[in-house]
């Protein structure tokens, strides 16, 4: 999760964030053996996690492209070393601002990454796509990529009992309960929707 932290509280800074969410994914492709991710338009999951921050987008809401890679990993840089460095946000007026970062860039990235990021948690997909959802967004839950729907959603599968015992039998149902919506990467522009896989079922 990710807060608007300050030195003065314990609630965890943008910079512990992205480097704790780096370590997870680390972790989880390392132990699979491979570090390729499953969306075509990344050959590495570090190139998925980095665009995931920011939704894929650059400051002027355009798709983060090559004509601002050099920019952006300059501020995943100053956001992994320089404030990790200082974690109480006093950075020495002789390293700010950082010259690879041109200003305000900085300023700018870091609000894009708070609309997308503030109060939210980084999951991972078994398929391993990476994700930024609901804080309540837990192990079990599944994406759907919804007919009509503007952007993926999180579910939860809940069983329920139906029926009243008199004038329809007792049954348990299967159904799922809304979480609420998500970022995954690499499929935001419904590149795993599949007309033939489309299934019917209940909302609580």
């Amino acid at each position: 999760k990710v807060h608007r932290g300050s030195p003065e509280n314990e609630e965890a800074p943008p910079e512990t964030a992205i480097k704790t969410w780096m370590e997870m994914c680390s972790d989880f492709f390392g132990k699979r053996g491979f570090h390729e991710y499953p969306a075509s338009d990344c050959h590495h999951w570090k190139e998925a996690f980095d665009r995931t921050l920011v939704g894929n987008k650059w400051i002027d809401g355009s798709v983060l492209d090559a004509e601002h890679e050099d920019d952006y990993h300059a501020w995943i840089k100053l956001m992994l070393l320089y404030r990790a460095c200082y974690p109480n946000g006093r950075i020495p007026v002789r390293l700010w601002p950082p010259p690879d970062v041109p200003q305000p860039t900085d300023t700018l990235l870091l609000d894009r990454f708070n609309q997308m990021c503030y109060g939210r948690c980084l999951f991972i997909t078994e398929a391993g796509y990476i994700g930024v959802g609901p804080e309540s967004s837990t192990k079990g839950d599944a994406v759907y990529i919804m007919d009509r729907a503007k952007v993926p959603l999180i579910l939860r599968p809940k069983r329920c009992f139906i029926g009243d015992g008199q004038h329809a039998p007792f049954a348990i149902s299967n159904m799922w309960q809304l979480v609420g919506e998500t970022y995954v990467h690499g499929i935001m522009n419904g590149e795993r929707y599949k007309e033939d896989k489309i299934e019917e079922f209940q909302l609580l």
